[in-house]
């Protein structure tokens, strides 16, 4: 098994980042690699370019990661050339990309990709890259925490946790961290369980749809959390905006407007089962419901808790019969 030569890291997650470059490391642990950090959003220090040309003088390995590397000048790849040429058993750089992804595909420098070195990278496979945790790919990554801390978690639990779960390595793993220490040696993750974990979660209002047809802990569950997003009066109106965003998403896929609707296929597929099984008649229904809550505390007739209450309990008794 041959060492990269160097290594490109694409992905906007540092955890990411951190793990995989971790991973590469142990894989060639004769070395006793030794971090060298540099950053790219700043003035790079002259010893960078000494690191990448001299072996450490101890017989040891040099791991040279340089950080946002996306925002150095055009001229720096074009110098890198020459300190990319030859194999050195004792340096090994990584160059990590850090820029979030758009439309599902890395911004790669133009003038990186026009070098000899970036084709030589791609050939021999010395590129990885990431779009950072997504929805679609929260649920792989929470279940091979749980194989590896020996946990058991069923498709309904996942799928809730999957909700609740931040779209950032970091954030997840202090979290996940959290419900390992609160399991201790229970293996099954029980619903109640995820309790714990809401107290940074965004809203994944389809999560919350599909929660409302159980009529069980799962809505249980999303009602703990709405209060504590609630707290101090401040959610009731952005969670308003975000029901009648995806109400009017839903909208679309049952009116055969599919191609304004950008999202991965299955969510897609499961989006417009659920229009279809919602019919226009309830679809119209949330937007009035939404309302309904907005008015109630404008006109000061309920407080922002009372009126979600009333809002959950109307969506439950919508949402039941689908």
């Amino acid at each position: 098994m041959s060492r990269p030569g160097f290594t490109f890291c694409i992905c906007p997650d540092l955890s990411l980042i951190q793990e995989y470059i971790q991973g590469q490391l142990a894989r060639f642990p004769q070395k006793r690699w030794k971090k060298k950090v540099f950053w790219g959003d700043e003035p790079l220090p002259d010893n960078f370019w000494t690191v990448l040309k001299q072996a450490d003088l101890f017989g040891g390995g040099q791991a040279v990661i340089l950080r946002r590397a996306e925002e150095l000048p055009g001229e720096f790849w074009s110098n890198l050339a020459p300190y990319l040429k030859g194999f050195k058993a004792s340096i090994w750089p990584f160059f990590c990309l850090e820029k979030p992804w758009e439309r599902g595909k890395p911004k790669i420098p133009k003038v990186l990709e026009k070098q000899k070195y970036w084709a030589v990278a791609r050939k021999q496979g010395w590129i990885w890259q990431s779009p950072g945790l997504t929805r679609t790919s929260l649920p792989k990554y929470i279940n091979n925490w749980a194989r590896r801390q020996g946990k058991k978690i069923s498709p309904k639990v996942l799928n809730v946790l999957v909700g609740l779960a931040p779209e950032d390595s970091t954030a997840l793993n202090n979290e996940l961290k959290k419900l390992e220490l609160y399991l201790g040696e229970r293996e099954q993750v029980e619903l109640a369980d995820l309790s714990i974990l809401n107290s940074y979660a965004e809203i994944d209002i389809f999560t919350f749809f599909k929660a409302l047809q159980t009529r069980g802990q799962d809505i249980k569950l999303w009602a703990k959390i709405l209060r504590e997003q609630l707290s101090g009066g401040e959610f009731l109106f952005p969670f308003l905006g975000l029901l009648v965003r995806e109400a009017r998403i839903l909208w679309q896929l049952a009116t055969g407007d599919e191609e304004h609707v950008s999202l991965y296929p299955k969510l897609k597929s499961q989006k417009k089962n659920l229009a279809r099984n919602l019919g226009f008649k309830k679809l119209a229904k949330i937007f009035e419901l939404a309302l309904e809550a907005e008015v109630n505390v404008k006109t000061g007739q309920y407080k922002p808790e009372q009126a979600l209450e009333i809002l959950t309990a109307k969506l439950i008794d919508l949402f039941h019969s689908c």
